[in-house]
């Protein structure tokens, strides 16, 4: 594959590559794309070397991980699980991280999650339907009970 055809598929997956420069810091191998610079503003584009654990707590967090993985020097790749940051815009993102090692290199990969949106409001929504049914049940037991009370004060 030509550098054109990695420039254009990594845009069109919309990802971050970065290469572990050592410690904390990483090559930016690529542009980055647009969500990107409204997240890390001071992110660089290609060729420059950035921190990005100092701008996200949870990466910096997710790195020691991934320097593990690194260690152990075989292939394969480990996820962060999606992490929730907030733009320079103030509008809510989804992030999920990759830590790859191929071919005797070190790389980070980050991804917008779009569908992470949908996927919280689901689980939001799941949470309103469980706590409707636990009202409900509730409701159905102080009936139930307000029956006991009428059908003792009867007898």
């Amino acid at each position: 594959m030509t550098n054109s055809v990695h420039m254009d598929l990594l845009a069109a997956l919309d990802l971050v590559l970065l290469e572990h420069a050592g410690g904390g810091s990483f090559k930016v191998l690529e542009e980055v794309p647009q969500w990107w610079t409204a997240l890390y503003p001071q992110g660089g584009a290609g060729g420059a070397v950035v921190q990005p654990g100092e701008r996200f707590p949870f990466l910096e967090n997710f790195q020691v991980d991934a320097e593990l993985f690194w260690a152990e020097r075989r292939g394969g790749r480990l996820q962060s699980g999606v992490w929730h940051e907030t733009n320079t815009e103030g509008k809510d993102c989804h992030l999920e991280a990759a830590a790859l090692y191929l071919d005797e290199r070190e790389f980070l990969i980050i991804e917008f999650m779009e569908a992470a949106g949908d996927e919280r409001q689901g689980l939001i929504q799941k949470a309103r339907e469980h706590e409707l049914d636990r009202l409900r049940e509730q409701v159905k037991r102080d009936q139930e009970e307000e029956s006991l009370r009428q059908v003792q004060d009867l007898l």
